[in-house]
């Protein structure tokens, strides 16, 4: 079991679309065990960071003297509740946010694969997303490069559909861009709305 995850998130970095041509048989199961996986330690790891961050900042004050300086503040900071359970938001928003933001985003998704003519079903959106998001989940915790992981996921998402609903590539990339545009402007209208709201 261990040698076919391997196997396949080698698979999905070297050589996609060959990798997904073989997965269009496999089952929800298959897929979704695959993705917990990866979001599972990609959780761990970026928990792991926030963690290392947070004692950086620790020493700084301890050795800098700023804790002596400013002691409420000090204390207030680094053993209160709210930053005490920093780490454990962490974890609890990647991992769960994670699984809900991957169902939701290929319902999404899925409604203009299916209006540029996609016929394979939602489950072969969910499966483009899901292995598609491979070099997001393994990149996406490593500081400074972080963001490559999402531009090369993006890409590949783009050749599961393709591969997965049997679309050209042009419908594929419209797909994706449309899907992606339309949900980044409403985002952007909302927080507009809200900031308004606000002031």
């Amino acid at each position: 079991m261990v040698r076919n995850f391997v196997e396949k998130v080698n698979g999905f970095i070297a050589a996609p679309v060959v990798t997904f041509q073989r997965s269009r048989d496999d089952s929800f199961g298959q897929v979704f065990t695959y993705f917990i996986v990866l979001l599972l330690t990609n959780a761990i790891l970026t928990t792991v960071i926030v963690i290392a961050g947070m004692s950086v900042s620790y020493l700084f004050w301890a050795i800098s003297g700023l804790g002596q300086v400013y002691p409420v503040i000090f204390f207030e900071y680094f053993f209160g509740g709210g930053v005490s359970a920093v780490p454990q938001s962490v974890f609890l928003f990647l991992f769960v946010g994670g699984i809900v933001g991957v169902v939701v985003c290929s319902a999404w998704l899925h409604l203009f694969v299916w209006l540029l003519g996609g016929q394979k079903g939602y489950l072969q959106t969910l499966k483009s997303l899901m292995y598609g998001m491979t070099p997001a989940l393994l990149l996406g915790w490593v500081p400074y490069i972080s963001f490559i992981g999402p531009v090369w996921s993006l890409v590949l998402e783009v050749l599961g559909i393709r591969e997965l609903q049997e679309m050209s590539v042009g419908k594929a990339v419209t797909a994706v861009l449309v899907a992606v545009v339309i949900a980044v402007v409403i985002i952007i209208v909302i927080s507009a709305v809200l900031l308004l709201s606000l002031i």
